[in-house]
């Protein structure tokens, strides 16, 4: 996808990032702006109109989460992709900020190439016409995931995943080491413990067993009493 005359807006605290940003975009014909601050981005976004926004999550003072709870409220800004940057060990923070409708992220110290492909992918994307379904009234659809058993015991489990499992759903779970436990026939729904994001950079959810007998309860402590 083509950048010329696009508006690219920066928003971040450091110097350094910000040229070596506008060096980059610039190269390749977009218009960049730069705010050195929350409060200096919002005025910018509001004045230039950007077709994307860089976000820098850490700043001091106001950070970057302040200025994604604001977008939100703010009409003329919800519609504007932003691309957040953070540091390579920040994914708590980068899952947080996807929370709050960030469009994508970079990872610090930057390179040429992944900018650009953010930055081209997130603007492709914006440029489709898209509907928005009110929260909860959007079609259903099946997401098929792989994941990682973590801890089980005869009424439950934890599971890691690359998505977030909604809490008191059912969920179908195919594994060997269920059907070797005799627990394929069993349904299974998330608690309602939220899931959450752990330091590998899974989803981590809990997993009850509906179904299940005594006999099978006691049968499978007898199987994990032989894993240890």
């Amino acid at each position: 996808m083509a950048l010329e005359r696009k508006n690219i807006l920066i928003i971040d605290d450091s110097d350094d990032a910000r040229i070596l940003f506008r060096r980059i975009l610039e190269a390749q014909g977009c218009t960049v702006f730069e705010a050195d601050s929350v409060s200096a981005g919002v005025e910018s976004a509001r004045s230039v109109c950007p077709h994307l926004i860089i976000l820098d999550l850490k700043m001091p003072g106001e950070s970057g989460f302040d200025f994604l709870h604001l977008r939100l409220t703010d009409d003329s800004l919800k519609v504007v992709p932003v691309v957040v940057a953070s540091q390579v060990k920040e994914k708590v923070l980068v899952s947080r900020a996807i929370a709050l409708k960030a469009s994508d992220y970079l990872v610090k110290p930057i390179d040429t190439k992944t900018v650009l492909q953010k930055v081209r992918k997130n603007l492709k994307d914006n440029s489709f016409f898209r509907y928005s379904f009110k929260e909860g009234s959007g079609p259903k659809v099946s997401v098929k995931s792989y994941g990682a058993i973590t801890h089980i015991h005869e009424s439950g489990m934890k599971i890691q995943s690359p998505v977030k499992l909604k809490e008191n759903t059912k969920v179908q779970l195919k594994s060997h080491l269920l059907d070797s436990f005799g627990l394929s026939s069993c349904s299974f729904s998330t608690t309602a413990f939220p899931s959450f994001f752990d330091d590998s950079g899974q989803y981590e959810s809990r997993i009850m067993f509906a179904g299940t007998s005594n006999d099978l309860a006691k049968d499978i402590r007898k199987k994990l009493d032989n894993f240890r």
